[in-house]
């Protein structure tokens, strides 16, 4: 409630100061900044799903001629209603000196991946930018591989979801890919959360098979669809998997044995399992404050202490654990999905446009302080 009032207070701030896009006077970052934004047309449909690469990591046939050195790339996945994702390359050309503010950024269309039936509302990057995925209404996923963008092809083609698959998530060595599922709208739609299929599965990159059972469902941890997940590394340096739901749960898992080891609910409380360590508590505190799972509307970054959440046509930059907006961007449209890689938003519409916006001296200098607690 509080926030939704500070939204409603900056709206009028913004309008009647003429402010749109640009940054508050009493933002983290004192001076404002000249932020580099770009709309552009990227579907004939609304706009269900966005990720950002890592890190740039540049096809074949960009590597001759090398990029100048003050042009960064990195790349944008979209999912749509239109059934089909789209690869962007996002192109952001700094100004000659470095003492100069501003620039450009821009995305510059790769390829459309086609193939699926229904909506595509889950889209990922691997951790080394080889790889994406797309998840869709239509119960499958989809892996691409995206190095040789010459031949860009399907690469795996995964089924065994029995409801929309609505997360997704690489293994940081690109060995599993791992997929949650449900209905986000089931309320709205009279469905009872319940009786739909909230699972998590496991698939081997190679085999195209998926390993184990699956797991997370309404017996075994969540009532809701999962609406994302992550492989994480705990203080003991195991890795674990990390998953949340509509209803703002998050839950840490053995993915060997496939048993919950700690979970986090949306107010705070802390649900322990009977085996759980100290290092997977710490994990599960850390990713409920910085993962953005539980709506579309809202994006974190790990090692970021800003938060990205959209309201209607705004997209609202907030430091972590405080309300006070730092920024406010307005959209083409109603916005229906963010993305946040800790440098670069993007905003996904109902109208099929998507907002680009490049503000690294922010969340850089944001960075340097530690979050609200």
């Amino acid at each position: 409630a509080a926030r939704k009032e500070r939204v409603a207070e900056a709206r009028r701030e913004y309008e009647e100061g003429g402010m749109r896009g640009e940054f508050e006077e009493e933002a983290p970052v004192a001076e404002r900044l000249d932020v580099p934004t770009f709309a552009f047309e990227a579907h004939d449909e609304q706009v269900r799903a966005l990720a950002l690469s890592k890190f740039s990591a540049p096809p074949k046939q960009l590597l001759e001629p090398p990029p100048p050195p003050h042009e960064q790339r990195q790349y944008l996945l979209s999912g749509s209603n239109d059934q089909t994702a789209r690869l962007w390359i996002l192109k952001r050309v700094l100004p000659p000196l470095a003492t100069d503010k501003g620039g450009s950024i821009s995305a510059e269309p790769v390829a459309t991946l086609t193939g699926h039936s229904d909506y595509v509302n889950s889209v990922t990057f691997s951790d080394d930018g080889r790889f994406c995925a797309t998840g869709s209404n239509d119960q499958t996923m989809k892996m691409w591989d995206i190095q040789d963008m010459v031949q860009l092809r399907e690469y795996n083609k995964f089924q065994g979801h029995v409801a929309p698959v609505t997360a997704i998530a690489f293994s940081p060595d690109n060995r599993f890919l791992v997929s949650g599922s449900g209905v986000r709208n089931a309320a709205e739609l009279g469905i009872e959360a319940a009786a739909v299929e909230n699972s998590l599965r496991v698939w081997g990159t190679d085999t195209m098979e998926q390993q184990g059972d699956s797991f997370g469902g309404p017996d075994s941890g969540h009532q809701e669809a999962v609406t994302g997940v992550e492989m994480a590394m705990d203080a003991s340096g195991g890795w674990q998997l990390v998953s949340e739901d509509v209803s703002g749960k998050l839950t840490v898992w053995d993915m060997q044995r496939r048993i919950e080891l700690a979970s986090v609910l949306a107010d705070g409380q802390f649900q322990p399992a009977d085996s759980t360590s100290d290092s997977v508590e710490s994990l599960a505190r850390k990713k409920k404050g910085q993962l953005g799972y539980t709506s579309e509307k809202v994006a974190g970054s790990a090692g970021s202490n800003f938060v990205v959440e959209a309201v209607e046509d705004m997209v609202m930059v907030f430091r972590r654990g405080n309300d006070k907006v730092a920024a406010c961007f307005y959209a083409p449209d109603v916005v229906n999905c963010v993305a946040f890689n800790g440098t670069r938003i993007a905003a996904g519409c109902e109208s099929g446009h998507v907002l680009l916006l490049s503000a690294p001296t922010l969340f850089e200098a944001g960075a340097e302080q530690q979050p609200d607690t």
